[in-house]
Parts: structure tokens; C-alpha cells; sequence
């Protein structure tokens, strides 16, 4: 194995510090950036790792691996160490274990948002490890394939525009709908001849024995609907799954999204809170917001994103803002024989005060108005 060089300089930790001093003074307090490099290379032993083992040696590993061009590890060995850490937290409680993932999140922040990774390392400091030396190789040995991480081409947005920056302006770039339109379409959901929903392998989506193919019953716990698959099963499918939904938006407002003129362009039907199979969800406005193409990425995913990462902030915020908006907590979820939806991660929600775009019943008017409302969460 190769030797740890720990008396020679670590690669990016200079440069690290002086992001850290370049942020605003709302940001840190003196002497802050000299404070986290100490404890970024205390981490180790603090968490009683061995010498022998690669991540005694990370931050140099890291370091190496992004100057040598290998990002996708770099940043998977780094999840490695958070994890070790948090792991050693739940058992352990010191003001140095505090201090040490305070900085190593600021470091984690470092690579994502500090780094313009468009140009070349070439001013950077620290002496590296070669693309091809035994101690990357050991590293790049503990990140399992399906866990590394993804390249992500958003993060150079967000390093110019900032995390919550980005979130007020998706927020106050979405449309949400008036508590009437949301109100009007719950209490007649029940009423509906043909209820839709979207295709998907759900186990509640059982097939009938009918010759319309897009018929199927949904069942989950004591509630059980015949519905039809929007667009149809995918080896069928005529239009797009979200055809009714637009259907549902057009006759409400008169807005179109699609076509060759539509009236809301680049805007996503997204589902806040997902589960687009259960046709509960799928065309009732509290689980609807249409988001700019350029956000909704991030809150089209399959599942929960992980506490604590950026799409579960955004993706908590857009909830607690239709929670507080539409009086959630008011509605009669029973007669929909559910429970009410609630926000996934919580203490991620991003609390402030966001100007909210509400799109009104269109009544006499071909439109209807977009209205703008202050909200507080």
C-alpha cells in the first residue's frame, strides 16, 4: 500500500479555505475557515478510524480524484465519509464531533457549489496522488456502483443562483389554483362517471375483464373505483398520461399547455405529492401545480428524495405551501376514504414568505385571472 503523505499539502484544502473566507459575513464568523480545515483533517481520529484504512487519508483522496479528472468517485467517497460520521454520531456527542460535521458539510458544499468545474485545476494546491496510484484505486474499491453519485448539470445553476434562490423562484414561477377550483373539483370528485388515472405497475391497478383495455379496478384498502388508464397502457397508448389532467385545467381556467398555441408554455403537471396511480390523487387540484420545466426535474422523481438533499427542501415547500393554501387540514379526507397527505420531511421545509401565482375559474372570461397572494410558511 502506498504511504499516506500527511506532512505534504492537501490538495483542495487551501483553496477550500479561501472559499470559505470569500463568503458573506452572514455566512461565518471570523477565524471560521481556519477553524473548519483543522477540523476536516481531525475527522479520522476523531471517529477512531484506522491508518491503514482509505478513508484515514480522505481528504487527500478526494482531493486527488477530482484533480485527476474523477469526479463521480470523489464526490461517492465523500458520501462514505459523511456516512461514517453520522453513523459515529448517534452513539458519540462532543463539541468536536459537532464542529467536525459542521465543516465537513461546508467542504460537501465546497464541491458542489464552490467549484467551476468548467475550468482546469491548473491554480489549485496540494500535492496529489496520480490517476492510477494504489490509494485511489483502494477508494474507488468502497464506492459500490449503484451507489455513486450522478453528475449533475443543475448544479452550475445553482452554484451561481443558490439553493434557496432557485427555490423562491421556482415557487414564485409555478401556478397554483384558487381554493375554489381545488374545493369545487374534491367535493365532486365522488360524482365523476369516469375517474383516470395513470398508467403504472401498481399492484392496486388490477385488470377487468372488459374489452375496453384501458379499464381497470383500483383497490386499495377498503376503496375501491373502476378508473381508466389516461392515454392507455403503454404498449396501446394513443396521447400522453397527462391528457385528462390538461382536460381538467382547460375547462376550469381555459389554460392549454400543449398544441400549437398554448397559453402556459414550457409548464409541467407535476404531482406534489405523487402516487399518480391512485386516481384520488391523480386529478384532484391539491396534488397539482404546474412548475417551469427548468424545476420540475426535481420533483418528478420516483419516491421520496432523500432528507436533507436539495429536492426534498423543494419538494417539502411546494407541499406546505398547498397544505397552508387550500386548508388542508380542514378537508373532509374521509370521504375520499384516505387519510390527508403529509408533508414528507418536514423539517425541510424552506419557512418564508413566498408570492404565490394563483390561477382563478375563468367563469364569463376565455382565462381566468392569474391572481398574486403573499404566503407565509
Amino acid at each position: 500500500m502506498a504511504e499516506i503523505i500527511l506532512n505534504k499539502s492537501i490538495p483542495l484544502l487551501e483553496d477550500f479555505k479561501q472559499w470559505v473566507d470569500g463568503l458573506s459575513n452572514t455566512e461565518k464568523k471570523p477565524g471560521t475557515a481556519s477553524n473548519y480545515c483543522t477540523w476536516l483533517k481531525n475527522i479520522p481520529d476523531d471517529i477512531n478510524l484506522k491508518k491503514e484504512s482509505p478513508l484515514y487519508d480522505y481528504l487527500r483522496i478526494i482531493g486527488s480524484l477530482i484533480m485527476c479528472g474523477d469526479r463521480v468517485h470523489a464526490l461517492s467517497f465523500l458520501d462514505i465519509i459523511c456516512k461514517k460520521l453520522e453513523a459515529y454520531l448517534k452513539t458519540h456527542k462532543s463539541d468536536a464531533l459537532s464542529n467536525d460535521q459542521s465543516a465537513l458539510n461546508k467542504y460537501k458544499d465546497y464541491l458542489f457549489n464552490g467549484i467551476n468545474f468548467s475550468n482546469a485545476f491548473i491554480k489549485c494546491t496540494g500535492t496529489v496522488y496520480s490517476f492510477d496510484d494504489e490509494q485511489l484505486e483502494n477508494a474507488r474499491q468502497l464506492v459500490k456502483k449503484n451507489k455513486c453519485y450522478a453528475i449533475d448539470s443543475m448544479r452550475s445553476l445553482l452554484a451561481v443562483v443558490g439553493e434557496e434562490q432557485f427555490i423562491r423562484m421556482a415557487i414564485e414561477n409555478s401556478f397554483f389554483f384558487s381554493k375554489k377550483i381545488v374545493n369545487n373539483r374534491y367535493s365532486n370528485f365522488n360524482t365523476d362517471k369516469d375517474l383516470h388515472t395513470r398508467w403504472g405497475n401498481s399492484s392496486s391497478l388490477v385488470e377487468k375483464p372488459q374489452p375496453d383495455p384501458t379499464l381497470r379496478e383500483y383497490s386499495s384498502g377498503s376503496y375501491k373505483v373502476d378508473v381508466f388508464i389516461d392515454g392507455g397502457p403503454k404498449t396501446i397508448r394513443k396521447r400522453d398520461e397527462n391528457y385528462q389532467v390538461r382536460k381538467l385545467i382547460r375547462d376550469f381556467t381555459g389554460y392549454e399547455l400543449v398544441g400549437y398555441t398554448p397559453t402556459l408554455k414550457n409548464y409541467i403537471i407535476s404531482h406534489i405529492w405523487g402516487n399518480a396511480t391512485d386516481p384520488r390523487y391523480y386529478t384532484n387540484f391539491w396534488n397539482i401545480v404546474l412548475v417551469p420545466a427548468w424545476a420540475n426535474f426535481l420533483l418528478d422523481k420516483t419516491g421520496n428524495a432523500p432528507k436533507g438533499s436539495f429536492a426534498s427542501i423543494l419538494k417539502a415547500t411546494f407541499m406546505e405551501i398547498c397544505n397552508k393554501l387550500y386548508l388542508m387540514d380542514n378537508m373532509n379526507w374521509k370521504q375520499l376514504s384516505m387519510n390527508q397527505p403529509k408533508v414528507v420531511h418536514a423539517d425541510d421545509i424552506l419557512h418564508d414568505k413566498y408570492k404565490i401565482q394563483i390561477i382563478n375559474e375563468k367563469n364569463n372570461s376565455k382565462l381566468g385571472p392569474i391572481l398574486i397572494d403573499m404566503i407565509s410558511i
